[in-house]
């Protein structure tokens, strides 16, 4: 099929393009298409019919926000998978209808001990469909099967599916008494820029442990008094020392020449780096900017003379990113939200999870881990906090409870604990307490593993890690919302929202999110209110002015 084809076209010309089908299924093809341009964000005429197409947008799409139903989404999915084949734009579906040629049939019969046959069964048919024999399959197979799920196929990761068949068959191989083929290379799809410590010379590795114990723990009577960094700083630190000795050591330098952190971060070598890394823009690249300024940090600490230093403050400063503004993807991820069905959505999923969890009389784990996603959501929106601190929230240290059961409750959370070292404070309605409250007495005993003041209760000195945390907000949101959405994104969200109600007003937001200067806040949010003072135009303006002709014509078109 050669043809440029739109979803709209697909849906308009059905009949003609898909003759086979009956008027049944006709409609709710129509039908199915429909809903996914909703779900898609995108009127049907805009979407091309093209795997590659379509295969983003089913990753960003938000069925949920959209009312469709988890069944009914993989029913619009299958239907536009099956019409598109039919058409001739796929020509590998996710289940295929193509028989299994007698050896592919013998193949598959063996396998069924196999744990990873399933990883197989679409590589088996789309091989027996192009008359590929068992005993020819090679790399070049596989690599042919990745491109065509690429090019013409709905595949969510066409590289992961290709590696997991890779996977499989050389599990089959091994395992399988009788497997006609012979095993194929396998494929790291990450690009490994770090190099493993026993490719260092043992100096390095040793400076560096040395490194990592002094900032998360510095001497009280070092020479240069610094605060203690987080060990997940210092782990950052750590990891781009040694993507800096990988990157250089694949340009050239000897790996022998890496006996200490000095010797690594010369500013021969700095420089030759961030040539590496600074990307094709005028401005460099994030990871530029990260480097560079990790680097001086580790200078200052190790105390590198007056010049060294000044070199590498000088590159750090020329790798500085402008920061006005969001940055593209997370207004991406907002943008969902100017929908006011799925901005209530959000701000009311907490109060929707308790309301059915609140009426079992049986509750178990899965009920209170969904819970505690409530709990989590309704701090962020009420108090947007730093995924670190709400992580660490201490129901002795942190909350303070309210004298009556109708009161807010007060987080506070002293500067040691900030990133910025400024005292929070922050203020829970008193509906926000009652959720707060009925998860601490019904639900959280049931995570607990060992007695813990913790909020939140885990597995690392009673407390959840912030990773973790991260995870149960982001999977939560994709399965509640269908949005893509993370913890630290709810701080946007918030002044987002309040600039498009109180445009300007910066001060609340800086107080809302402890920054110290309000430059800081007017930099990160500034232009998030434009929407809102471009409607106040149109309407003390254009629309005020039109609406002085009641003949005008755009009345009709509304």
């Amino acid at each position: 099929m050669t043809e440029y084809l739109t979803m709209e076209d697909v849906r308009t010309r059905s009949s003609e393009l898909l003759p086979a089908w009956n008027k049944n299924q006709i409609y709710e093809l129509r039908s199915a298409i429909k809903a996914f341009a909703t779900a898609a964000r995108q009127p049907a005429a805009s979407i091309h019919a093209d795997p590659q197409v379509l295969r983003i947008l089913v990753a960003k799409a938000s069925p949920q926000l959209a009312g469709i139903s988890k069944p009914r989404w993989a029913n619009i999915r299958s239907l536009i998978d099956r019409a598109l084949a039919d058409i001739g734009v796929l020509t590998i579906r996710a289940r295929q209808r193509c028989a299994l040629s007698p050896v592919w049939q013998d193949q598959m019969d063996r396998a069924e001990t196999l744990d990873t046959k399933a990883h197989l069964s679409r590589f088996a048919r789309w091989c027996s469909r192009d008359g590929i024999d068992a005993a020819d399959v090679d790399d070049a197979t596989f690599s042919t099967f990745e491109g065509e799920l690429t090019e013409f196929s709905l595949a969510k990761n066409p590289g992961f599916t290709a590696a997991d068949a890779r996977r499989a068959w050389n599990a089959a191989v091994v395992q399988i008494e009788g497997w006609v083929g012979t095993a194929v290379p396998t494929r790291c799809r990450r690009k490994i820029v770090t190099v493993p410590w026993d490719a260092l010379p043992a100096s390095f590795a040793a400076d560096v442990d040395d490194y990592a114990a002094r900032r998360i723990k510095p001497g009280k009577f070092d020479d240069v008094m610094v605060r203690a960094l987080r060990p997940t700083t210092v782990k950052g630190h750590i990891d781009n020392l040694r993507r800096a000795a990988g990157f250089l050591i694949r340009g050239g330098l000897p790996a022998d020449s890496v006996t200490s952190i000095k010797a690594l971060l010369t500013t021969d070598n700095v420089k030759k780096l961030l040539d590496m890394v600074w990307g094709d823009a005028d401005i460099a690249s994030p990871s530029a900017c990260q480097y560079s300024h990790d680097f001086v940090s580790i200078a200052r600490f190790l105390e590198f003379d007056d010049a060294h230093l000044g070199t590498l403050i000088k590159f750090s400063r020329r790798c500085r990113r402008p920061q006005i503004g969001m940055t593209r993807e997370n207004r991406e991820r907002l943008s969902i939200f100017d929908d006011e069905q799925a901005l209530l959505a959000m701000y009311t999923l907490p109060a929707r999870i308790a309301d059915a969890l609140r009426k079992l009389n049986d509750i178990d784990y899965g009920h209170a881990v969904d819970m505690r996603l409530a709990v989590c959501v309704e701090i962020l929106l009420m108090a947007p906090i730093r995924r670190f601190n709400l992580a660490n929230l201490d129901l002795a240290k942190h909350i303070v409870w309210p004298t009556s059961q109708d009161g807010d409750i007060r987080i506070t959370i002293p500067t040691p604990e900030v990133k910025n070292s400024v005292d929070l404070h922050h203020l829970l309605p008193p509906e926000s307490a009652a959720l707060v409250r009925l998860y601490v007495d019904r639900f959280r005993p049931l995570l607990m593993k060992t007695p813990t003041d913790a909020l939140f209760p885990g597995e690392v000195d009673g407390f959840m890690t912030p990773g973790s945390l991260g995870r149960l907000v982001r999977v939560g949101l994709k399965r509640h919302l269908g949005v893509d959405f993370n913890a630290h994104l709810f701080r946007h969200f918030a002044c987002m929202n309040h600039l498009r109600e109180h445009p300007g007003d910066y001060e609340t937001l800086r107080r809302l999110c402890g920054h110290k200067r309000l430059e800081t806040t007017v930099n990160f949010y500034a232009g998030t209110e434009t929407d809102a003072a471009i409607q106040r135009f149109h309407d003390s303006t254009v629309l005020r002015i039109r609406g002085r002709d009641d003949g005008f014509f755009g009345q009709d078109l509304v």
